[in-house]
């Protein structure tokens, strides 16, 4: 999961699975209340069918997600990797400025102001009008992806 979905520039994380805090880094003090457990657990000995648990991803530009196990499919062992069997479907995102195309950019500085997500025709009209707010954004664009890590910290997405 963080490999395909998440991944961008080797940020802590930690998973929460029935109660128990697993991380990427442990902290050992017990200032903090009860240690973490290290995240080198394989996820099928913490979780199970019918379970729900968190994940953290960047502790700085979080990314949070709740996952839920709804079936498991025993299949054949291949050299002990994990296999995917499904994903969700990756996002059709319209344009903002046309609000016809599919959306192939996003600039994560238009999020708040309705202008994230660029189709390749707008972003070329864009740019051809030389507009020097939009050119010091246009280095920041990121390729829509199949993430909800997608526009966060460089993230470009993996195939």
């Amino acid at each position: 999961m963080r490999d395909i979905w998440v991944e961008c520039c080797c940020h802590l994380s930690m998973f929460i699975c029935n109660g128990v805090q697993y991380e990427s880094c442990p902290d050992t003090e017990l200032f903090w209340g009860k240690p973490s457990k290290n995240m080198k657990y394989k996820l099928k000995d913490v979780v199970g069918v019918g379970d729900t648990f968190s994940y953290e991803y960047d502790f700085g530009s979080t990314t949070r997600l709740v996952l839920s196990v709804n079936s498991c499919i025993e299949r054949e062992k291949h050299n002990n990797k994990i296999v995917i069997l499904s994903r969700n479907n990756p996002p059709k995102i319209i344009c903002n400025s046309c609000e016809e195309n599919e959306a192939r950019w996003v600039n994560p500085f238009g999020y708040n102001n309705g202008t994230a997500f660029w189709c390749k025709d707008c972003l070329k009209k864009a740019h051809d009008k030389e507009n020097d707010e939009f050119s010091d954004e246009e280095g920041y664009l990121l390729p829509i992806c199949n993430s909800p890590r997608m526009g966060v910290c460089g993230y470009e997405g993996r195939v």
